[in-house]
C-alpha cells in the first residue's frame, strides 16, 4: 500500500509558510509516472481517493500541511484474475454513447 500526500506549503525554520504552486498538477503527474512504472513491471493496482482521507495524516504521522492525495493498493494479480471485457475495448467513447442512448449494447 502506498499513500501519496501533497505538500501544500512548507514551514521554514522561522515558522513562516512558503506556498507551493501547482501542487495538484505536480502530484498528479508524479502519480502517473508511478502507476506507469508499476504497469510496466506487470504489477496491478487499485487507486482509492475517498472524500475523507484526513485520517491518513494521523496513521502515517504526516504534518497538517500535507493532505492525502491518493491511496494505492498494489500487487501481482492472481493467476485466475480476469480483466473485464469493457476494460479492454479501445473505443470507450462509442460504448459510452451506446449506454447514454439507452440501447446498452
Amino acid at each position: 500500500m502506498i499513500a501519496v500526500f501533497a505538500e501544500r506549503y512548507e514551514i521554514d525554520e522561522k515558522g513562516a509558510r512558503q506556498k507551493h504552486y501547482c501542487v495538484s498538477e505536480s502530484v498528479g503527474i508524479a502519480k502517473g509516472f508511478l502507476i506507469n512504472a508499476f504497469r510496466q513491471l506487470g504489477i496491478t493496482m487499485l487507486t482509492c481517493t475517498p472524500n475523507r482521507m484526513k485520517c491518513l495524516n494521523q496513521i502515517f504521522e504526516q504534518p497538517s500541511n500535507e493532505r492525502p492525495y491518493v491511496f494505492l493498493v498494489i500487487g501481482h494479480p492472481a493467476q485466475t484474475a480476469m480483466v473485464p471485457r469493457a476494460a479492454t475495448e479501445k473505443n470507450l467513447w462509442s460504448r459510452s454513447r451506446r449506454l447514454s442512448d439507452g440501447s446498452g449494447q
